[in-house]
């Protein structure tokens, strides 16, 4: 028989250990002293993120405002696009609509013509 594996009992030994050697309350005990440091470590992101925007708008002047000019010019810049993608899709249309146009009403005169040219061609 092979001789049981002591159980760590220092705080190093214990983080350095695998999750698989862990027993259920070694493990339990690791994950909630994670879940602690990893809402500290958070609360300090957000604090930090919060301060730094609130120093930027302190900071920045009232008068100029770029992203509104900038939306604008953009919903102008896509309207005009829309617009040249439409022109180009009814262009594209009216010619398609144009060739079948031409196909279906061929003259009456002609149509015998086209049928006996037809007949001429050898047949393989």
């Amino acid at each position: 028989m092979p001789p049981k594996k002591k159980p760590a009992k220092t705080r190093e030994e214990i983080l350095e250990q695998k999750l698989q050697d862990m027993s259920r309350r070694e493990h339990k005990a690791v994950k909630k002293t994670w879940k602690e440091h990893c809402t500290k470590y958070r609360a300090k992101k957000k604090n930090l993120k919060d301060i730094t925007n609130t120093f930027i708008r302190e900071n920045t002047l009232d008068s100029i405002d770029p992203p509104v000019e900038c939306r604008a010019t953009l919903r102008s810049s896509v309207a005009a696009r829309n617009k040249e993608a439409k022109k180009k899709l009814e262009k594209i249309l009216k010619e398609k609509n144009h060739k079948i146009q031409e196909y279906t009403m061929i003259p009456y005169r002609r149509m015998p013509a086209l049928c006996q040219q037809e007949s001429r061609l050898p047949r393989v």
